[in-house]
């Protein structure tokens, strides 16, 4: 999953990479208000930095994907 979280990230996914959705327990983790929790576990699903975790529960809070 690491793998391929990052080479979507870089641009490199091409459209054989299936883009990566927020699993149910990191939806619920974001409706609870948990918002550091939410960022641990998609660094535990995806692998991603502290940095780049931040910026997908950031996104998603905002509505975007």
């Amino acid at each position: 999953a690491q793998v391929e979280f990052l080479r979507r990230r870089e641009g490199l996914g091409g459209p054989e990479a299936p883009a990566w959705e927020p699993s149910p327990a990191v939806m619920d983790l974001m409706r609870a208000g948990k918002q550091t929790d939410a960022v641990r576990e998609v660094m535990r699903e995806t692998g991603a930095s502290l940095k780049d975790a931040k910026a997908i529960v950031d996104r998603l809070r905002a509505g975007r994907p």
